[in-house]
């Protein structure tokens, strides 16, 4: 389905306000697709990554509308089944889509970002893990052998901890 392709692409780039695909036949208007987005910065990020990309064998041709307010660029004829002009109408013909199919998408969109979001942490936690293991590595023997020393030097103290403990008991027991 075409617009759960869209909506889904698009989406990656942040939350959608609106979608719009075009229902009219002119030259000038078929195949149009108009996205809200809620911020201008993804809606150009948007821009620079679909810009040139291929759908369905055709290549996408991405740009700013200057239509801010898309209810005023709707067919209200159309949009009460009465357009005289049919699908050469200069006025947006837009494809009805369920609400619930929308809000579906919605949820979907935020299960990816979770998703999304989730993988890269757990890839940064790798990535850590695995900068700790070079390093240990790199260390080498000399790694193991501080390692050593610090227990030799642990173990010595608490030898010494003990024998004191132990005088002290015996100073008490005289």
């Amino acid at each position: 389905f075409f617009f759960a392709d869209v909506y889904a692409e698009l989406s990656k780039f942040g939350k959608l306000d609106a979608l719009h695909v075009v229902d009219n036949l002119g030259d000038h208007m078929i195949g149009h697709v108009y996205a809200n987005f809620r911020d201008e910065e993804m809606a150009s990020d948007a821009l620079q990554v679909l810009q040139g990309r291929y759908y369905d064998g055709r290549v996408c041709q991405v740009e700013f509308s200057p239509v801010t307010d898309f209810r005023e660029a709707r067919c209200r004829d159309y949009d009460e089944e009465s357009c005289a002009r049919g699908g050469f109408c200069n006025f947006l013909h837009v494809k009805p889509v369920p609400m619930c199919l929308i809000r579906s998408l919605d949820d979907d969109a935020e299960e990816d970002k979770r998703r999304h979001t989730w993988e890269k942490e757990q890839g940064d936690r790798e990535a850590r893990r695995e900068r700790r293991k070079k390093r240990r590595e790199e260390r080498g023997d000399r790694g193991d052998k501080d390692n050593e020393r610090k227990r030799r030097r642990y173990h010595q103290d608490d030898d010494k901890r003990r024998s004191r403990r132990d005088d002290s008991d015996d100073d008490g027991r005289r």
